[in-house]
């Protein structure tokens, strides 16, 4: 409890050693526990080769909720492991700015890597056609300069986002699987920016997917929904049959009904804040052809994204090597948009308001290592 004599404490958090009275009375910063033997896994992890965990911003200006992911990421899991970091950015950093997320999660080696091109570099690439369609889709007026942060609009739908979410879109449809920070890796611990852990990890989940074979697994099913009739000869093209729909069994695995004749899609995907994939799947020949025709239409849309692009290559590869995570027993717990693993609904939206009224009361670890 906090008093004059231990002004550190949190006033509604039991007293920790390093808070007593005759250990801190003197000190003018909040100390740090040692957690060191806290939340030790039994057994203890195994460390395999190829694993990387990944994540994407737009600029550097997102460095703080990364520095909170990745340090609750640690506190919960990596920290046993220290499996590589790698942040994908569409605006260049600074190098002083990647010194500092460097440090932030050392001993890890985390790398910041540029997605692609500038977006003047992605406009000179196009001809006066494409370009046209695009500034009108983004609402661009005459003398005006085209920018990621320009909100645009696609045809026969409600999306309307900025041009840097939709390039993000697109990047992780198809670009990613090939791109050079990525080609030394097996495996690939997807999550967003945005996605906190809560807790420590219940079990070792690249464990699960590497000793179990799998192509995919998978926090949350579904997480999106494509009807679009389109999709239906990109499959075909690609594959020469297509898949109409994707649901999940009661085993925690994906399976898939080919379309008939007369058809129509309506795929449900995976949601894409958190899976596990295994990369040289998404690199064959054959998903590169469905992958790149599926983002083809024009630059910078929507109507096809990263989760389509997870779900369909694995099903079509085999779908029982797909699997639902909790339905399998892995339980990270990872908070995004109000829920946990997509599951249940959190009390509060905000994971600052989460991590104020819940988290920093039950979880230690997290508490010394994460908090301010």
């Amino acid at each position: 409890a906090a008093s004059e004599t231990t002004p550190f404490a949190d006033s509604d958090l039991p007293c920790e050693i390093e808070c007593h009275p005759e250990h801190c009375k003197d000190m003018t910063e909040k100390p740090k526990m040692d957690v060191t033997g806290l939340d030790i896994p039994n057994p203890m992890y195994e460390r395999y080769d190829g694993v990387v965990i990944v994540t994407k911003v737009l600029h550097p200006a997102n460095i703080s909720i990364l520095k909170q992911m990745f340090c609750l990421l640690n506190a919960a899991y990596n920290r046993h492991v220290n499996y590589d970091l790698l942040v994908f950015t569409t605006i260049p950093w600074r190098q002083q700015d990647i010194q500092e997320l460097q440090a932030s999660v050392a001993p890890a080696k985390l790398t910041v890597a540029l997605e692609g091109p500038s977006l003047e570099e992605h406009l000179n690439s196009m001809s006066v056609e494409e370009r046209e369609f695009l500034e009108k889709r983004c609402n661009v007026t005459d003398g005006e300069k085209l920018t990621w942060f320009h909100h645009c609009s696609e045809e026969n739908s409600h999306l309307f986002n900025n041009l840097g979410y939709s390039w993000q879109s697109e990047f992780r449809a198809y670009h990613i699987w090939k791109h050079e920070a990525l080609k030394d890796y097996k495996y690939m611990f997807w999550i967003d920016s945005d996605a906190m852990a809560t807790k420590a990890f219940n079990v070792d989940p690249m464990k699960i997917f590497i000793e179990n074979n799998l192509n995919l697994m998978f926090d949350h099913f579904p997480g999106g929904l494509t009807r679009l009739p389109e999709i239906k000869k990109k499959m075909m093209d690609a594959y020469g049959t297509a898949i109409c729909r994707v649901s999940l069994t009661t085993n925690g695995t994906l399976e898939a009904d080919i379309c008939e004749e007369d058809t129509k899609p309506s795929i449900r995907q995976v949601y894409g804040f958190h899976h596990i994939t295994r990369l040289d799947l998404y690199r064959n020949e054959t998903h590169q052809k469905f992958l790149k025709s599926m983002v083809s239409d024009y630059k910078f849309s929507r109507k096809w994204d990263d989760q389509l692009a997870v779900t369909v290559p694995a099903v079509m590869e085999d779908p029982t090597r797909t699997w639902d995570q909790r339905a399998h027993g892995v339980n990270l717990g990872l908070h995004h948009n109000t829920m946990i693993d997509g599951k249940e609904r959190g009390k509060y939206y905000s994971y600052l308001n989460w991590w104020g009224n819940i988290g920093k009361k039950n979880w230690t670890v997290a508490r010394s290592m994460c908090d301010g």
